[in-house]
């Protein structure tokens, strides 16, 4: 079965392995060094997945930005962690030259002009549990944006602990509708992947798309914030598509109302979980058989 569908494009498990490998090499006949941020605004696609497992391998340490940040922030976050390379979706990378300048910046055809000649085959640099995979920003409470560092050691077990939570299996398929700048994006293809399972890209949410996605794939995973269910809750055919092909059905980011909680579940047949404190790693989690008789908790503690 394939690793990452987005729309008609489908890449297997090899494929997805062997173009990774050669944007490490390339990644690092740009100047990476282990240890290196990179900063990206990226568009929620399969680039953003080889681009993320390319930088891994060449040992670079991914900072994924928001497209909706100001060109203000986008600067003070790339100064922040330190950033020496850049990469944008295509339609984020003018305004991603004039706000990371004097970084270079490369968007998938840019870096596509270093792949040429590239081997396959992993670079071999050496990862150790505890160096740094991830810093993903959060303002939180606070209005300060925050780097949250994550090390590969942390996100492994992020993967492997939902994995097993949420009953991921190598033949689930999770439906992944937010970039992956936001940790819930982690939520839906993280324990996939550590399964070998297919995760289907939906590029951009709406709910037209997302219930043709659920009646062409069958997804029995995914995840999405409240406003993503309030407008597949309103939109006519909800009932006969319906979510019952989920298993699991993820929603953090925001309080999601008991009304909506109520109908997800039915829609479901009871298989909504909501999370707390996301960036950080989750918090609390409040499975399905504590939300009907609690629905206002924020869960138990992780």
């Amino acid at each position: 079965h394939p690793a990452l569908i987005e729309g008609r494009r489908q890449l297997d498990w090899g494929e997805y392995n062997a173009r990774a490998n050669r944007i490490a090499h390339a990644l690092i006949g740009l100047g990476l060094r282990p240890g290196d941020r990179v900063a990206t605004v990226l568009a929620n696609g399969i680039w953003a997945h080889e681009l993320l497992l390319g930088i891994w391998r060449a040992g670079g340490v991914m900072v994924p930005l928001s497209p909706l940040l100001s060109d203000v922030n986008l600067a003070t976050m790339a100064d922040d962690c330190g950033a020496r390379l850049a990469f944008a979706s295509t339609p984020f990378l003018d305004r991603c030259r004039r706000a990371l300048q004097p970084r270079p910046v490369l968007d998938e055809d840019g870096l596509a002009a270093h792949l040429d000649g590239r081997p396959d085959t992993a670079p071999g640099i050496a990862t150790r549990p505890f160096d740094l995979a991830v810093i993903i920003y959060s303002s939180g409470t606070t209005g300060t944006p925050k780097g949250i560092a994550h090390s590969h050691e942390s996100r492994l077990k992020f993967g492997a602990y939902f994995a097993a939570e949420f009953a991921f299996t190598p033949h689930a398929r999770s439906l992944s509708c937010v970039p992956i700048h936001s940790n819930g994006a982690w939520l839906s293809w993280a324990p996939a992947k550590w399964m070998g399972a297919t995760t289907i890209i939906l590029p951009q949410f709406s709910a037209d798309e997302y219930l043709r996605i659920v009646e062409e794939h069958a997804p029995t995973h995914g995840f999405a914030v409240p406003t993503m269910a309030r407008a597949l809750l309103a939109h006519p055919d909800i009932e006969p598509v319906g979510l019952r092909s989920f298993q699991t059905l993820i929603t953090a980011g925001s309080p999601m109302p008991d009304s909506m909680k109520r109908a997800l579940q039915r829609l479901t047949d009871h298989l909504l979980y909501e999370l707390w404190g996301l960036t950080e790693g989750v918090a609390t989690i409040i499975a399905p058989r504590d939300m009907r008789a609690r629905p206002h908790s924020v869960g138990r503690p992780m």
